[in-house]
């Protein structure tokens, strides 16, 4: 019995290189910066003078802009350079 063995996905050896243009509004790239910084909703909230259902909602709109599903992988990709805001 021959098994072929799984291979990886191909990943960009240096996304900087070549991040992804997004464009955020000013009010979500607020959100999108203190989530980098590692911000509860609560805190993002306060901050704004908004409440947490409108924090979630941007958060919403921004992971479908960035391509992530919550919001480490947001953090990671705007630390870590994989997204260039437009």
């Amino acid at each position: 019995m021959h098994v072929e063995a799984i291979q990886p996905a191909p990943v960009n050896p240096n996304p900087v290189s070549n991040p992804r243009p997004v464009s955020l509004t000013p009010r979500e790239e607020q959100i999108a910066q203190a989530i980098a910084a590692g911000r509860s909703n609560r805190d993002i909230a306060a901050q704004l003078g908004i409440t947490e259902q409108t924090v979630k909602n941007h958060l919403t709109n921004i992971f479908g802009k960035v391509g992530v599903e919550n919001r480490l992988q947001l953090a990671l990709a705007l630390v870590g350079g994989t997204v260039r805001r437009i």
